[in-house]
């Protein structure tokens, strides 16, 4: 990706506040991304943090595959989702396909 709207990862979880378990999601080119605060659910602060942390790395990796997808099996832009689904290989590779697109848009603000 040539232009981030976010700061550019890689981002990590940070450290955890002993008294009130918060946990910092942290970047090299900011020191401070984001606060998790726990939840009502023991466990899952971590993981959360965990998830955000990994945010870039999951846009990056949802991108690359559009783009090799597109390249590989010959994705025309006019093409709408049911003709992705007919000349897709399988099911399966069209419903990640679409997944990716979707995870990119939520990333984005951009539509599908």
């Amino acid at each position: 990706m040539s232009a981030h709207k976010h700061t550019p990862g890689p981002w990590n979880v940070g450290a955890t506040d002993a008294e009130t378990a918060e946990i910092d999601v942290v970047s090299e080119g900011r020191p401070y991304i984001c606060l998790v605060l726990p939840g009502a659910v023991d466990g899952r602060t971590e993981a959360n943090a965990r998830l955000i942390a990994a945010a870039p790395d999951s846009h990056e990796a949802n991108v690359m595959f559009v783009k090799a997808m597109d390249r590989f099996c010959g994705i025309k832009p006019d093409w709408d989702d049911d003709c992705i689904y007919d000349e897709l290989p399988s099911s399966e590779l069209a419903l990640a396909y679409f997944a990716a697109r979707a995870a990119i848009a939520k990333a984005t603000g951009e539509p599908a």
